[in-house]
């Protein structure tokens, strides 16, 4: 496969052969990646972070790191489990600076929690009553703040295994331990979750 035949066959080439196609200097193969993966990491980080702006800025870096770093790809391993390897040191590093700047994550913090619809509509949505629907607003809130409280690696874990559907083996790949690791991380954080839903 040569760059020149990327455009007609972009639909069909695997994250591989992409990545083959990247080493070799085609910067044009990153287009079927994206295409590919930015919904799923857009759910990842988002999830992550509660922020659309900072979800934003992690996924396009993400796959800037991808094209600069390319050529470092080891073509013997898993493509989905280093991307998403990417993207989770993003939003590490991303935390670890909102820790000690605080003050410049208000407007962000702020524009997150406001809801895109009004808060009666959301009422008529459900059919709950008022106050089911209150309590069912206050889980919520208490249930994504243990989210955001957890150790950046059970989070990861728990996030890649109930929402993306990864494995324990491609997990390990990405928080960097063995399968038993992710099982006792997934575990864990379960734990601390569970105290965050009312019974």
């Amino acid at each position: 496969m040569t760059p020149s035949s990327f455009p007609e066959l972009k639909d069909e080439v695997t994250d591989l052969e992409c990545m083959e196609l990247l080493r070799a200097g085609d910067a044009e193969a990153i287009r079927p990646l994206i295409e590919r993966w930015e919904k799923r990491l857009q759910s990842f980080v988002f999830r992550y972070t509660q922020d659309r702006h900072i979800t934003g800025d992690i996924v396009q870096e993400t796959f800037v790191r991808v094209l600069t770093q390319g050529k470092k790809f080891d073509m013997n391993r898993a493509f989905t489990p280093w991307l998403f390897t990417i993207a989770a040191n993003l939003c590490r590093s991303r935390h670890r600076w909102q820790r000690r700047h605080p003050e410049d994550s208000i407007e962000a913090a702020t524009d997150t929690l406001q809801s895109p619809r009004p808060w009666l509509s959301q009422l008529a949505d459900t059919g709950e009553d008022p106050a089911d629907a209150a309590a069912h607003r206050e889980d919520l809130q208490n249930l994504k703040a243990s989210v955001m409280a957890l150790p950046h690696d059970q989070k990861t874990a728990v996030l890649l295994h109930h929402y993306e559907g990864m494995g324990v083996r491609e997990i390990a790949a990405v928080v960097g331990c063995s399968p038993r690791g992710v099982e006792t991380r997934i575990y864990r954080a379960l734990q601390r979750l569970r105290v965050s839903v009312r019974r």
